[in-house]
């Protein structure tokens, strides 16, 4: 006897499109998190090398002060130098900051990718468990099927005829 088909292959065809489709934009999230990651460290280390290049700049500039070898308009141009300097600390803090928000949305995004993917990991396994249980059910009628058709022919071989 042939078995039943399950009524709700479709339906797990479907669910499991939606886990594959799932999986797919969680990579591309966490892929999207890692540039995001990336974009911020590289701002990060720009913003610490503009610190470093002004603190040696500053240092350089004390130093002469302290020999006597700058004149008044050194240290107008220095002063100079230290507003744009300064723009510059701002601006690069700013693309920090901007970096890291986009982190954090990157980081949001993943979170409801993945839990997206567990939302549709868990509609599958429901009709795989109905199937599976389907399956049993069909199974055990099959089988009790044959034992009937067992016992009928065990037991017409007792009864009695008269003849």
């Amino acid at each position: 006897m042939a078995s039943a088909k399950y009524p709700l292959d479709p339906l797990l065809d479907v669910r499991g499109r939606g886990v594959d489709t799932a999986k797919a934009e969680l990579g591309e999230s966490v892929k999207a998190r890692g540039r995001a990651e990336h974009d911020r460290e590289r701002a990060e280390e720009r913003r610490r090398e503009a610190e470093a290049r002004a603190q040696q700049r500053r240092d350089a500039e004390r130093a002469e002060l302290e020999r006597g070898a700058l004149r008044a308009v050194d240290l107008a141009r220095g002063d100079a130098w230290e507003v744009a300097a300064s723009a510059e600390a701002q601006e690069l803090e700013g693309e920090v900051a901007r970096a890291a928000d986009v982190v954090a949305r990157a980081r949001a995004q993943e979170a409801e990718a993945l839990a997206a993917l567990a939302q549709r990991k868990a509609e599958h396994a429901v009709v795989e468990r109905d199937k599976e249980k389907f399956r049993a059910r069909a199974k055990k009628a099959v089988e009790q099927k044959e034992d009937e058709a067992g016992d009928e022919a065990f037991a017409s071989k007792w009864v009695r005829r008269d003849d």
